[in-house]
């Protein structure tokens, strides 16, 4: 989901209660490691943007790649949700097209339970990194509905509600026989 769903918040609390690692974002990963902001990235050019895009991309299958189980804050999807938002207009179709078929073949091998937070509920709080911007937000949320339509990704959707609790019942639910789970 876009940033501000409480994808946070509620991956903790599954890594937590399965007892496996919580992966962070790694856009945040990337942002803390070279101290970007928003701000900073907007003012650069397109070749700045895509090859930040393409560290992030590349961090993201990198932790998923050396972790067995976990829980991840994001999943390729939502960071290639950002590189077209980011840098769309600036791929060539050869790249497009092999970043895409990437995201595609990842997301179908390497997630096996996909939680999505629609948007549009919680007002995002700006922390200098996520972008806050209901515009932006509504097509970062449509990227991912669009493409976990058109690829038949294994999703949950996760109610929207105002605060945590409902969701982690909810999740507890609609994934039984997940050890630990239970209670």
């Amino acid at each position: 989901g876009a940033g501000g769903t409480g994808k946070t918040t509620t991956a903790k609390w599954i890594a937590e209660n399965l007892s496996i690692p919580f992966l962070p974002s790694a856009s945040r990963v990337v942002y803390e490691e070279q101290s970007l902001t928003e701000d900073l990235v907007n003012t650069w050019d397109a070749d700045k943007k895509w090859e930040l895009q393409r560290n992030i991309f590349d961090k993201k299958i990198e932790q998923d790649d050396t972790t067995g189980s976990f829980v991840a804050d994001r999943t390729l999807l939502d960071h290639w949700a950002y590189c077209l938002m980011y840098c769309a207009l600036d791929l060539d179709k050869k790249t497009f097209s092999t970043m895409e078929n990437t995201v595609r073949k990842h997301m179908l091998s390497t997630y096996t339970n996909i939680l999505y937070f629609p948007w549009g509920y919680w007002e995002g709080e700006s922390d200098g990194v996520r972008q806050d911007n209901p515009a932006w937000q509504s097509a970062i949320d449509a990227i991912l509905v669009g493409y976990c339509i058109r690829w038949r990704l294994p999703v949950v959707e996760v109610p929207q509600t105002k605060g945590p609790e409902i969701r982690h019942e909810f999740i507890k639910n609609n994934l039984l026989g997940v050890k630990g789970m239970e209670d």
